[in-house]
């Protein structure tokens, strides 16, 4: 019996000891496991990581190499192509090239002059976890001369267009549309374009008269704007306007415009002089100005035969109105050039402003104030310049004419005048548009 129990003691025993090997055993194996998940799920996150911070980088690319597009389209905006490229860029077999580093990354951007510039521009990306290599994407852009516009009168409300009056253009730069620089009704052009920003019944007016007149070119208005013709009036090009075709011909008007209106910022006033009585070439004037900024915060008014003068390159800021009426006038000498800024009325009529070198160029009145301002033009001498006054309801008669641009509020032109845009104003227009962005 004493044996029998002893042998019994040593199976409990073993058995014991099995199922604690056993158990140490599973454990093992389980901690293995355990062991061998969080390894592989550790791996899963890390190379997730790494997928997630090289997408993030590669995407990251693309605006890299677009601040290279956009350096190259400034580039090309304040120098053509046929230029020394400056700022920066060199010439490499005939291409104009340019790196820049932007923090940790770097772009690389390359311009192929020709009359339609290729821009090609690398960004360059630093790849995760790395000091020198690189993940990069190529754009390849091209682009063509930003289209020079159509003009003549620009408005954000209604344009009205009466009594005969009549848009065309010319071009005082072709011998071919114009005779010594001058617009001429036989070899003028049909590009002029009047354009309002309104979105009413009647946006844009013509009629009124019962003399024919219209527009040499194009009409557009704001969505959902219309045109409204009456009497002999038409739009189109010279030979439907020349056949006395009433209406809008098809194909030259559009009603998708979309004008911005920057705010004019006045020249500073410090430093400035002010206008005084002067003789210029044996002749007094009521004032005098010659090259120089001038300032004033009075109003000017000219009667009888006041007159001001203008010589050399003048910047005359008026913070308030100017009116001029009977005999007087503003004068701008041969060669002259003026910049006139005005924050409150315009009222021109009397002998107007002579512009005697008959250049729309140089010329330019600015309205400063942002409220509606009354502006109009009556003068007995035919107007060349360009008028840039968003905030004015500007008015224009007299059959002495325009050559140039006018922009206002609203613009009214009446009394059998005519404008004529000179689309020569239009060729300073800088830079160039893209027609396709590719990624290579």
């Amino acid at each position: 019996m004493r044996l029998t129990a002893e042998k019994t003691k040593m199976r409990l025993t073993f058995k014991n000891r099995y199922n604690r090997g056993h158990i140490l055993l599973t454990a093992l194996v389980m901690a293995v496991c355990l062991a061998i998940g969080v390894g592989s799920f550790a791996i899963l996150v890390t190379s997730q990581n790494k997928s997630i911070n090289r997408s993030e980088v590669w995407n990251q690319s693309i605006p890299v190499a677009e601040s290279g597009v956009e350096e190259a389209l400034t580039q090309l905006f304040y120098k053509s192509t046929n230029n020394p490229p400056g700022n920066g860029w060199i010439v490499t077999n005939g291409i104009y090239f340019k790196q820049r580093t932007i923090g940790k990354n770097y772009y690389t951007v390359s311009i192929t002059p020709s009359n339609k510039p290729v821009i090609t521009a690398v960004g360059y990306t630093l790849q995760p976890l790395s000091t020198n290599k690189y993940i990069s994407r190529t754009i390849q852009v091209k682009t063509a001369k930003t289209p020079a516009p159509r003009g003549g009168i620009v408005a954000r409300g209604a344009v009205t267009i009466a009594g005969g009056s009549y848009v065309d253009s010319f071009d005082s730069a072709d011998p071919n549309y114009s005779t010594n620089g001058q617009y001429i009704a036989s070899r003028r052009k049909d590009n002029g374009q009047v354009t309002s920003n309104s979105g009413i019944l009647g946006a844009i007016s013509l009629g009124g008269g019962g003399n024919a007149g219209g527009v040499y070119g194009y009409v557009v208005t704001g969505p959902l704007g219309t045109v409204v013709t009456t009497g002999n009036e038409s739009v189109g090009d010279a030979a439907y306007v020349n056949a006395g075709t009433v209406g809008v011909q098809a194909g030259h008007v559009a009603n998708n415009a979309n004008v911005d209106f920057p705010a004019v910022t006045p020249p500073s006033s410090a430093g400035a002089y002010t206008p005084g009585p002067g003789s210029y070439g044996g002749t007094n004037y009521t004032c005098l100005m010659q090259n120089a900024t001038y300032y004033t915060s009075s109003p000017i008014t000219l009667a009888n035969s006041d007159t001001i003068c203008i010589v050399g390159d003048v910047t005359l800021y008026i913070n308030n109105s100017l009116s001029a009426t009977a005999q007087s006038s503003v004068y701008l000498a041969p060669g002259a050039t003026l910049k006139l800024y005005i924050s409150g009325s315009f009222s021109i009529a009397g002998k107007g402003i002579v512009n005697t070198s008959q250049d729309a160029s140089r010329l330019t009145v600015y309205g400063v104030n942002t409220i509606p301002q009354t502006w109009s033009y009556s003068g007995q001498s035919a107007f060349y310049g360009t008028v840039y006054a968003p905030n004015a309801n500007f008015s224009f008669s007299g059959g002495a004419g325009a050559v140039g641009q006018f922009t206002g509020n609203t613009v009214s032109i009446s009394g059998n005048a005519s404008i004529h845009y000179d689309e020569n104003l239009a060729k300073a227009v800088k830079g160039y548009v893209v027609t396709s962005w590719n990624e290579l």
